[in-house]
């Protein structure tokens, strides 16, 4: 799995959670999320802030 931020940073990793844990590493406030409530929180914001929905 690789991810590709718009600011060019690039999380990769094997199995997906090694890529979602190291998002998680870098975000503010999270850091006792688990690994769902993390993809939660992170699937939650573009809903909140952008007004566009996403399905995980």
């Amino acid at each position: 799995m690789k991810i590709v931020m718009r600011d060019g940073r690039v999380f990769q990793g094997t199995p997906p959670p090694q890529s979602s844990r190291a998002m998680q590493a870098i975000a503010f406030g999270v850091e006792d999320f688990t690994v769902p409530k993390y993809i939660g929180w992170v699937a939650a914001n573009p809903r909140k802030f952008e007004k566009v929905g996403l399905s995980v």
